[in-house]
């Protein structure tokens, strides 16, 4: 049976066609860390099998890539070191999607040629357990809120979201 996918379904790991929807450059919600945040959508395959049995839907799947450009201590400083680090996964990045990285201004970049390009990448799902709100006792122990279960199947609310494990270079479609 042909499923459209949905978050209760894990996206299966595989090699899939993605294209950048579109690419910003911002500043995270929690840190205020520079990022490049790519919205991508599956292209191909349209269709994939799942281990339970039955197909799913892949193909338009949109799911969002985020890859800081310097990393801040808790100060507010770059930290030198480790911005060397996310300077190489960008240069990585760039490279794989076939961009000119010798431009690249950490400051400013110019992120719009990522857009409509096509790439293979490896895609997983990324689980999550849907949790009650933590009582003061679980606070206390530092432990998490209990996992909600369906009322009716008393099954463990779990959702899933397509993540990019990898991107391994440019795709022709």
């Amino acid at each position: 049976m042909l499923t459209k996918w949905n978050s209760s379904i894990s996206l299966p790991r595989d090699n899939y066609i993605v294209r950048v929807t579109d690419a910003q450059f911002g500043q995270s919600k929690g840190k205020g860390t520079p990022m490049i945040t790519l919205s991508l959508e599956v292209v191909s395959p349209d269709v994939m099998p799942l281990p339970e049995g039955g197909e799913v839907t892949t193909a338009g799947i949109n799911l969002k890539h985020y890859i800081t450009t310097q990393i801040m201590d808790d100060n507010g400083d770059v930290n030198v070191t480790k911005t060397e680090g996310a300077a190489a996964r960008v240069k990585d990045l760039y490279e794989k999607f076939g961009l000119d990285y010798s431009t690249f201004d950490n400051n400013n970049p110019n992120v719009s040629p990522f857009i409509g390009k096509t790439v293979w990448a490896l895609l997983k799902a990324e689980r999550m357990e849907k949790r009650r709100d933590a009582t003061q006792e679980q606070k206390a122990k530092g432990e998490l809120g209990s996992i909600i279960k369906d009322p009716i199947t008393g099954k463990d609310q779990i959702i899933h979201f397509p993540k990019v494990e990898s991107f391994y270079g440019e795709a022709q479609v």
